[in-house]
């Protein structure tokens, strides 16, 4: 069985560990400049190809949820990173719109639930 994670600091990471102490292969996508958290083996760097293969389900789930496309490029491409490697896994556009409308960080930040770790 494999894990697939996203690299970030705290839970990804501590998933991953415990994914991998019970045996599991760990796949993290990342790509190049992102803050990788994890161990180098477990590190899957989407091509900046790979990643704008991701644009058009972007493009569709923000159409969808109403918001516009992020302008800051970090932010695009860790949700580029996150439509591509969802796109690889043969999901679907409603299971990475549902991913979007639980993790809206605007939503989260304006609930006072979402604190940026230190």
């Amino acid at each position: 069985m494999i894990c697939y994670a996203g690299g970030a600091r705290g839970s990804d990471y501590y998933w991953s560990l415990e994914a991998e102490k019970a045996g599991f292969e760990v796949v993290a996508f990342s790509f190049h400049g992102h803050d990788f958290t994890g161990k180098p083996h477990w590190c899957r760097n989407l091509t900046p190809n790979e990643l704008e293969s991701g644009r058009a389900i972007l493009q569709s789930v923000a159409l969808r949820i109403g918001r516009p496309m992020p302008l800051n490029p970090y932010v695009l491409n860790l949700m580029l990173r996150t439509c591509t490697s969802s796109n690889l896994l043969g999901q679907k556009l409603d299971i990475a719109k549902e991913r979007f409308d639980e993790f809206d960080v605007d939503f989260l930040r304006h609930s006072g639930i979402y604190r940026p770790m230190i």
